[in-house]
């Protein structure tokens, strides 16, 4: 499993993937603008159950967040 840090957050890298896997035209949309790679990059997240991607280079990430541990004391009467 790879364990990506951004900041304070980490993050569990589900895939790694080139940018021009989310090129729109190789879904037949004739689109090519921000809006349309977003979606096709959305649909990627979702399928993989992912909540963030972030970009390396020429590579989307495709990411779970890692939540922070809350301890809690408990106590017995």
């Amino acid at each position: 499993m790879d364990i990506f840090y951004n900041g304070n957050d980490a993050y569990q890298v589900v895939r790694k993937l080139h940018i021009s896997t989310f090129d729109p035209t190789r879904y037949g949309v004739n689109r090519t603008d921000d809006e349309a790679h977003m979606m096709i990059l959305q649909a990627w997240r979702d399928e993989h159950r992912c909540d963030h991607v972030l970009k390396q280079g020429d590579y989307f990430m495709l990411c779970r967040t890692i939540k922070d541990i809350e301890i809690v004391k408990i106590t017995f009467d």
